[in-house]
């Protein structure tokens, strides 16, 4: 029997996907269309586009995430999202980057007891207090591409024992089950610190925190909202 766990009435909250663009530049507008027509309308998903060249607090924010992230020679478009910077565009590249970075890879096995356990957690418990991102759920004993696929993230990410449950989730691979609440905590910690309270409003307004040492997430000065 699953036991409710502490965090499973906290507040929803929104992704964030901020992308900074140079005006009419080709693969500004590339970008800036394929993510309107992608993720403008996502549920749970609060997008900024940001124009370096119509306003210096977005050219700010810009070289303030190149700075944190030590990249010498930041181009444009970029992409922030699950605290993570991407810079550049390539239509057949960027797309398969920003998805990965926005979805969360369930990794199980059937007949598996610790997913049985997890399964409930992960979509009934956190899915819904992050509807922004995608859960999708692969098993490993069904599927040759899941089992592929979770080798690959843990050649990746150099996990040596990849075990199932197993979590993708804002470019970590979180492996094993222990209970409920312990488990929930864990993943809700990768993913609280790079999204907002919903509802939040992308009001655009200026300003960002440089006195933090980590960036996690869009300041609440961004949102007209608190983090």
């Amino acid at each position: 029997m699953l036991i409710p766990c502490e965090a499973s009435a906290v507040e929803t909250r929104n992704a964030v996907l901020e992308v900074f663009i140079r005006g009419d530049a080709e693969r500004s507008l590339a970008a800036r269309e394929f993510v309107e027509k992608t993720y403008l309308q996502r549920a749970g998903l609060l997008v900024a586009i940001r124009d370096v060249a119509v306003k210096e607090t977005d050219l700010e924010r810009f070289y303030f995430l190149a700075d944190h992230f030590k990249i010498a020679e930041p181009g444009l478009p970029a992409f922030y999202a699950s605290g993570r910077l991407e810079c550049g565009w390539d239509n057949k590249v960027t797309p398969g980057i920003l998805d990965e970075l926005l979805t969360v890879e369930v990794f199980v096995r059937q007949g598996c007891p610790r997913c049985a356990q997890a399964k409930p957690v992960i979509f009934d418990q956190l899915a819904p207090r992050y509807p922004g991102y995608r859960f999708i759920e692969k098993d490993v004993a069904t599927s040759v591409e899941a089992q592929r696929r979770l080798q690959e993230l843990a050649q990746r990410y150099r996990v040596q024992a990849a075990s199932v449950p197993a979590l993708h989730i804002c470019r970590r691979l979180m492996v094993g089950f222990f209970d409920a609440n312990t488990s929930f905590r864990q993943w809700d910690d990768v993913l609280k610190p790079v999204t907002v309270p919903a509802p939040a409003k992308a009001s655009f307004l200026p300003g960002h925190r440089k006195e933090e040492t980590r960036v996690s997430v869009v300041p609440a000065s961004f949102w007209g909202g608190q983090v």
